[in-house]
This record gives structure tokens, C-alpha cells and sequence, in this order.
């Protein structure tokens, strides 16, 4: 809102102006081919008439600044390493696990892949077994050749060995639910290597449609608890969890308040997530909320980079006290940078170009 303060009468301006861009929801949309610089900002912006030549400025401004990569993903700037562990058991039948499988080639999408500066994954497949579907984990996982979902009867594949698509597509479980035992699979892949990289966060996504008998009785309950902690301490650089909950158990979870919600939070741990889902089909369906959820909360434990959050606020010094503001009388900026990773970051430098400031869109006026 801007506000003009004119022989005491006060028009005050509303702007609903577009973000410059912003993460996009699906790897389909990719249309930037070049890096740019985003900026996010909520700013109010007063204006103090002092006569028709001078115009002083108040900003405040609270701002985030991040750097898009060539392509827009929903999560565009994660270098982790990521391992999904996909329920098999003999409660998922052959739709269902389509759906899994449409749920999980739409959370690869959110990720750019590279073994150097981006994100890897893999996958194996659980029931009373483990079978290691894409093992070791590897860039190759996202292929952007491929596209589709069984879902639409659109899937593509180009035939070169490459992403989830084309690498995981039949399902060879079949049995009984052990919780403990797939999860412990994860740890040991991790302190295996099996493709992990060193100073990489490790970040293990579980989907699983357990009843509250499984998550809480045998092959559940403290020994997957155990598991999952021995999934926490894996690796060089410690792990974290994301444990999607599908139908039976999305009910025994009951977002935390179930008979099986505590069970759940503790096998996510302190750093982890859990997401939960109604159905398969709603897992799988694009125009809900539950791909963007995993993959945000990917993303979120996934940064443990160093990471940057810039704060800046501008106070008028008012230094007469009549409440305008006037040729002469100034601002004090304040700028608050905040490492919001978790290594440290050194050797930081924050220039300010002034110039840009005075670059304002003016809105037609309302009159108060």
C-alpha cells in the first residue's frame, strides 16, 4: 500500500503486483532456461507529500533472495541423497501400487538431479523382504525424457535405462508388513555407501500402508523405532526420515492423534516428517496437495546446507517528530543475515545498490 499525505487529505494506494516468478508446481512446467536471481518481498512503501518537488520515502521491507537453477523444480536448489523404501505387501493390489508408483515419479520431478551439485535417489521394494529396485542410489534417477503417469495412460520412455519411469515398474512383493526390517534395509544401504556421498544429507522416504496392528505390534513398534534411530546415526553425516502413511495407516495415524500416532512420530524422530494420505489415488492425483507435501517436506530436511536468509528494515528518523518526512531528516537500515542451514558458511559479502529503490510501480489512488 502506498500513501500520499497531501494538505490533510490522505489517498492511500493498493498494489497486487505478480511475483518476478516462483517455484512452479511440476518438472513438466520447466520453461526458464537460464539462472536468474528471484526476489520475494512484502513491502509498504509510505510517501509524504512535502511539496510538488520533494518526495521523501519510507520502506520497510522484509525480503528473501534465492537463485533459481536452469530449471524450475519445486524444490530447485537440494543436494541430498534420497532412498525410497516402497510398501509391497500384499495389501496393495495391482491399482494401488500404480498409484504408488504415479506418486513417486511425480515426487522425482521436483528435484534436479546431479551427483555434484544436485540431488540423487533410489528405491527398493518391502514387504517381509527387501527386493533393490534402483540401488545404488544415482542421478540418473530423474530422467527428463521420460514423462506421464499410469494413471493418464500417458507414460513415456525413451529407452535408455534412465529414471524411475523406466527403472521401476512391476511390483515383486506380494507378502507380509514388516516395518523393522525395511527400515533397518535403509540404514544399512546408507552405512554401505551404495552411491551416498560424503557431506550430503541423507534423507529416506517410507511409504507404507500398515494397519495399527503393523505399525504398532510385531515388525512395528520399538523395533522399528530402533530401526529408524539406526537410520538417524547412519552414514558419515547422519539422516532423517519422511514416512508417507497411505490409507490404513493415514487412519492409525490420525494426524499424530491415533493409536499409532505416536508410534509414527517417534520412528520420524525430531528431524523427520510424516505425511499422511487418504488413499493411494489421492497420493497419485496431481491437483491435490500430497506430491507438493513430500516434496516439500524433502526439500526441508534435505537442505542441511548452509543457507542464507537476508532480513532488511528501514526506520525513518524522525528527527522534528511531526510524523513526515522531510529533505534532511533520514533512515536507518538494518540488515539481519541468518545462516538457516545447519553447516557453516563463511566469507560472506552483502553489497546494497540504493538505486534500485526508487524503481516503484504507482496504482490508481483511493481516496480516504
Amino acid at each position: 500500500m502506498t500513501r500520499f499525505i497531501l494538505g490533510g487529505i490522505i489517498l492511500e494506494i493498493s498494489c497486487n503486483t505478480a511475483t518476478i516468478t516462483k517455484r512452479n508446481m511440476l518438472q513438466k512446467q520447466k520453461l526458464w532456461k537460464k539462472s536468474i536471481l528471484k526476489f520475494f518481498g512484502f513491502f509498504t512503501i509510505l510517501l509524504s507529500v512535502y511539496s510538488m518537488l520533494n518526495i521523501d520515502l519510507i520502506f520497510e521491507l522484509n525480503n528473501q533472495y534465492d537463485v533459481e537453477t536452469d530449471a524450475a523444480f519445486i524444490c530447485d536448489d537440494i543436494r541430498a541423497d534420497i532412498w525410497f523404501a516402497n510398501d509391497e505387501s500384499g495389501s496393495v493390489d495391482p491399482t494401488e501400487f500404480n498409484h504408488a508408483l504415479d506418486f513417486m515419479y511425480q515426487i522425482s520431478d521436483g528435484f534436479p538431479y546431479d551427483a555434484t551439485t544436485g540431488a540423487q535417489a533410489g528405491a527398493y521394494a518391502w514387504d517381509t523382504t527387501v527386493n533393490d529396485v534402483i540401488i545404488p542410489i544415482t542421478e540418473d534417477f530423474g530422467d527428463p525424457d521420460d514423462s506421464g503417469l499410469i494413471r493418464n495412460s500417458n507414460l513415456v520412455i525413451d529407452g535408455d535405462g534412465k529414471g524411475i519411469r523406466e527403472l521401476y515398474g512391476a511390483k515383486a512383493g506380494g507378502g507380509g508388513t514388516l516395518l523393522d526390517q525395511a527400515t533397518q534395509h535403509m540404514a544399512d544401504l546408507i552405512n554401505g555407501g551404495n552411491g551416498r556421498r560424503t557431506g550430503v544429507p541423507q534423507v529416506g522416504v517410507l511409504l507404507t500402508d500398515a494397519s495399527q496392528s503393523q505399525l504398532t505390534g510385531t515388525g512395528g513398534g520399538i523395533p522399528w523405532i530402533n530401526a529408524a534411530n539406526n537410520v538417524r546415526a547412519a552414514g558419515p553425516d547422519g539422516s532423517a526420515l519422511v514416512i508417507v502413511v497411505i490409507a490404513e495407516a493415514a487412519t492409525a495415524y490420525g494426524n499424530g492423534s491415533g493409536p499409532a500416532g505416536p508410534t509414527i512420530d517417534a520412528a520420524a524422530g525430531p528431524n523427520g516428517l510424516v505425511v499422511s494420505v487418504p488413499t493411494y489415488a489421492d497420493a497419485s492425483d496431481p491437483t491435490q496437495s500430497y506430491i507438493t507435501d513430500a516434496i516439500n517436506a524433502i526439500c526441508d530436511i534435505g537442505q542441511f546446507d548452509g543457507k542464507i536468509a537476508l532480513d532488511k528494515v528501514a526506520t525513518f528518523n524522525d528527527e522534528n517528530s511531526d510524523s513526515l518526512a522531510q529533505p534532511g531528516e533520514t533512515m536507518t537500515y538494518t540488515y539481519t543475515v541468518t545462516n538457516t542451514g545447519i553447516t557453516d558458511v563463511v566469507d560472506i559479502v552483502l553489497t546494497e545498490d540504493a538505486a534500485s529503490l526508487l524503481e516503484l510501480e504507482l496504482c490508481l489512488p483511493q481516496f480516504m
